[in-house]
């Protein structure tokens, strides 16, 4: 039996969870022979959806531009796909926030738009689209939250915080090495070296 060399699926992180309880391995996600697959998934699902709401280098976006849909008369809203987690406009000086599926002027009290919009955002994206580092990481936490679900071993409990603290130290890794970050990137740096 070979391994895969492929980064890790959303079905060996659930086979990952299940055999964190001593539970055996599914061959399918839509197997339902016991509530545990289903609640392994669900879990797998709130602890990816709580990590990628932080904004990680993989799932975010600066300057995202959102069209105009006309819904009447002169009336357009800019309307926003589920899959958004958070949303800001990029120029600070408006005050857009969102409600429902769609942007809100909180300035000028309305859905409507005269153009398009310029947005940060963050996505969630499926699980097999992110980066193995950050899959490693919500595989663990997920499988430490399972754990005291269902059995609450305080044993296996310590052991996977170790492990979860580990993989977390290579996501901030991953993150500063893929963010490119400088330390003249920071606006109050440059200002104290502009004055000197």
């Amino acid at each position: 039996m070979s391994m895969p060399i492929e980064p890790m699926t959303e079905l060996e992180a659930v086979n990952f969870m299940l055999l964190s309880v001593g539970e055996s391995p599914v061959n399918s996600l839509s197997e339902t022979r016991s509530t545990n697959v289903h609640l392994a998934r669900r879990t797998l699902h709130q602890v990816s959806r709580q990590t990628q709401s932080v904004g990680l280098i993989c799932n975010s976006e600066e300057y995202y531009k959102f069209s105009l849909e006309p819904v009447g008369l002169d009336v357009f809203e800019i309307r926003i796909p589920s899959n958004i987690l958070r949303i800001d406009a990029s120029d600070n000086n408006l005050k857009i926030v969102r409600r429902g599926n769609k942007l809100y002027d909180r300035e000028n009290h309305t859905y409507n738009f005269e153009e398009p919009m310029e947005c940060d955002v963050v996505w969630f994206l499926p699980f097999e689209e992110l980066p193995q580092v950050v899959r490693d990481y919500i595989a663990i936490k997920a499988s430490r939250i399972y754990q005291a679900k269902v059995i609450g071993s305080g044993e296996q409990f310590q052991f996977s915080v170790m492990d979860e603290q580990e993989a977390y130290a290579r996501l901030v890794i991953e993150e500063i090495d893929n963010g490119d970050y400088n330390m003249f990137d920071n606006a109050e740096l440059r200002y104290l070296l502009r004055r000197s």
